[in-house]
């Protein structure tokens, strides 16, 4: 569903493109994603219909939109598409990276980990703790909104609220570095080894780590 539209009757590859239907339309697309960024290209050759959205930002809407716009040109009736991709998606998407059991601990109370850390390119990362555990966003870079659990040591899989399909395979996780005692950093990882470090911001009070 990061892709192709759910009720596709066909989807392959073909030399850089996407081929598939849409409700008996044949179309070309190609989506791209990457940190803080999210594409869909889609062409509808017999229609005479092009479609290119593009954001600044991890989002799972910039796929419905295209076939939401899609589906307005061609004159098909009206739907929650947004609702109607989510939906397909949660279906579909793979766990997130679970830890080792139910009991995993942190290496420190969860609310040593809350401030705010950042780097120079994606701007601030945010952690903060709710009720249920801790919480994170990134509201000037990735736009994303994330659920942290722990993994053991100072090791935590990130969840993220809204992503696409494809974004959500890679398996972030995030790991807060210590420096003399006090948590100094957050780095965020995907599963293909890609690391990007948060500083955190000196105002922040940087709790000291106990030799145990």
């Amino acid at each position: 569903t990061s892709l192709f539209y759910p009720g596709a009757h066909m989807g392959a590859y073909a030399m850089g493109w996407a081929v598939s239907d849409f409700e008996g339309h044949p179309l070309v697309c190609h989506s791209g994603s990457d940190a803080g960024v999210t594409a869909m290209t889609m062409l509808l050759p017999r229609s005479g219909i092009g479609i290119a959205v593009y954001a600044n930002a991890f989002s799972g809407v910039t796929v419905p939109l295209v076939y939401a716009l899609a589906a307005t040109l061609l004159g098909m009736p009206s739907r929650d598409w947004l609702a109607y991709f989510k939906a397909a998606g949660q279906a579909l998407a793979p766990a997130a990276i679970a830890p080792a059991d139910s009991e995993t601990q942190a290496a420190r109370a969860l609310a040593d980990y809350t401030g705010t850390f950042v780097n120079p390119a994606d701007g601030p990362l945010r952690i903060e703790l709710d009720g249920t555990g801790l919480l994170g966003d990134m509201p000037d870079g990735d736009r994303v909104h994330f659920r942290l659990t722990a993994l053991g040591e100072h090791q935590f899989s990130v969840t993220f609220t809204e992503l696409p399909t494809r974004l959500v395979m890679l398996g972030f996780k995030l790991e807060f570095e210590i420096l003399d005692g006090q948590i100094s950093a957050a780095v965020m990882q995907d599963s293909g080894g890609v690391k990007r470090v948060f500083k955190r911001q000196t105002h922040d009070k940087a709790e000291t780590i106990s030799a145990t």
